[in-house]
């Protein structure tokens, strides 16, 4: 899929204002988003980026260089905090494009996040808790908007905006300087925080739904060089390819179905707990390059396949990580109504997704731990969350 920052936002804004002449906020929350992309600066600095994630992190103080690009920044965060709260978005993009499909610059949503939590880190020093959290609120509002009617990629970006926001909201927990009733607004805010759960399936299924527009007679030699392939499968698809020469519409027909039933089958996978799902879709990952010798139709999946168990372990480690914070500000509660944690877990509390079971609890010197009881495969490693309590 490409990419035409231009064209997709002059195009948009156009069409959407000329449905929503003067309301503010507009309809469409993509509207003040595009219209905040227009406004970013430093996007593409790799070290601006940086630097405003390890001020948000509490690693380095504000310097003049981060306050600057907060400053810079002022008209697009309001933006950005505007379209947050509109309940409705939908960035115009056109999947009947297929492969061609042209999509919105998302690493400017990313940057976007990035702002926030910089702007969240210096208003919570600066002695204003609760609207600096609300900044973080807006990053996980925001991320459910790009996954709302997306693709694959939609969801990803989303979820690392949510973890962006779920680092940052860590860390201030740990700060401890959020009093008993901003907690309870916290908790409240928090409930329905992040990407929707089934987010990575329904950008499955938006995939398949868009990219079998490319196989028709017409688009199909575009789809294929669109879509390249590495050097040590070239040779098996070349020659699945010449069993089929020249492409034909009863060929493209079987391409369409056997890819739709392919992408049907890891939605389908999604529904079981994570080992199951995971172990699913890595036989799954294997069967079109199986199928491709003897059945050419294979061809559309073997070429898009895209590293869906590890989409998997993505999603799974952000989802599980929300989890954990929201579990962590269950136990600050219990802290600042009796004056202590509690030596057990409260049954009831978000999960580890890894093990579909409560999380580890451990508490320390500093304050408790929160452990993962299975390990993310992508990563081989178990996860763990880490809280102060002073």
């Amino acid at each position: 899929m490409k990419r035409n920052k231009f064209g997709v936002v002059v195009g948009l804004l156009l069409a959407v204002f000329a449905k929503t002449t003067w309301a503010y906020p507009p309809y469409n929350a993509a509207v003040l988003y595009y219209r905040t992309f227009l406004l970013m600066e430093y996007a593409n600095d790799s070290d601006v980026r940086s630097a405003m994630v390890d001020y948000a992190n509490g690693k380095i103080p504000l310097d003049e260089n981060v306050e600057r690009v907060i400053k810079r920044h002022k008209r697009a965060i309001g933006l950005l905090s505007d379209a947050s709260t509109v309940e409705h978005c939908d960035w115009g993009v056109d999947y009947s494009k297929g492969v061609q499909t042209y999509l919105p610059e998302l690493y400017l949503a990313r940057f976007a996040a990035v702002l926030l939590v910089a702007d969240a880190r210096r208003l919570m020093e600066n002695g204003d808790i609760k609207e600096g959290l609300d900044r973080l609120l807006a990053i996980h509002r925001m991320a459910r908007h790009v996954v709302s009617d997306g693709v694959t990629i939609f969801h990803l970006v989303g979820l690392s905006m949510s973890e962006l926001s779920n680092q940052v909201l860590a860390n201030a927990l740990s700060d401890n300087s959020i009093d008993e009733e901003t907690l309870i607004w916290l908790k409240v805010e928090m409930a329905h925080a992040g990407p929707p759960k089934d987010g990575l399936r329904l950008g499955f299924r938006k995939e398949a739904e868009s990219m079998v527009h490319s196989f028709t007679v017409e688009r199909w030699p575009q789809f294929l060089k669109e879509c390249p392939v590495g050097t040590e499968n070239a040779q098996d698809l070349r020659r699945a390819l010449e069993k089929v020469e020249p492409v034909n519409e009863s060929f493209l027909r079987d391409t369409r179905q056997y890819y739709i039933e392919f992408m049907a089958e890891l939605q389908a996978a999604l529904e079981n707990p994570f080992n199951q799902a995971y172990r699913m879709i890595q036989v799954l990952e294997k069967r079109p390059g199986q199928d491709l010798t003897e059945q050419p139709e294979a061809t559309a999946a073997f070429v898009l396949m895209a590293g869906y168990a590890k989409c998997l372990c993505v999603d799974s480690r952000a989802q599980t990580r929300l989890n954990a914070v929201k579990t962590a500000i269950e136990l600050y509660l219990i802290n600042i109504r009796t004056g202590q944690l509690p030596d057990a877990l409260p049954p009831g509390l978000p999960q580890d997704l890894f093990s579909g079971r409560d999380f580890s609890y451990e508490k320390n010197e500093e304050g408790f731990v929160l452990r993962c009881h299975a390990p993310d495969p992508s990563k081989e490693t178990i996860h763990e969350y880490s809280f102060k309590v002073k």
